[in-house]
């Protein structure tokens, strides 16, 4: 398998190397965050914009299909427990046979 080296003698090389990497990760992390705010600005914008349609269509109380509506509730009596081990007692002592 082939490796690869970088030597740089030159201190000046070596700098403008090291302030490269920096601006690269510098520039990778505002774009990621200019994502993220993007993917934000977006998604308030959608939730926004289906608030006001469903305030001006008055179904502003019901929830739409599928979040939700015609659920049938929980049934505790379907709910499985499992069984209680029992521990021993902590204040009665083992007695050893001498």
């Amino acid at each position: 398998m082939r490796t690869y080296h970088l030597t740089v003698r030159n201190r000046i090389a070596v700098g403008a190397l090291l302030v490269l990497a920096v601006g690269l990760g510098a520039v990778f992390f505002v774009l990621g965050l200019a994502l993220l705010l993007g993917l934000f600005a977006a998604g308030a914008a959608l939730g926004t914009g289906v608030m006001i349609y469903r305030a001006i269509t008055g179904r502003r109380g019901a929830l739409p299909r599928g979040a939700g509506a015609g659920r049938a509730e929980l049934d505790p009596s379907l709910e499985v427990f499992p069984e209680r081990q029992k521990l021993p007692d902590a204040d009665r002592k083992t007695e050893k046979p001498d």
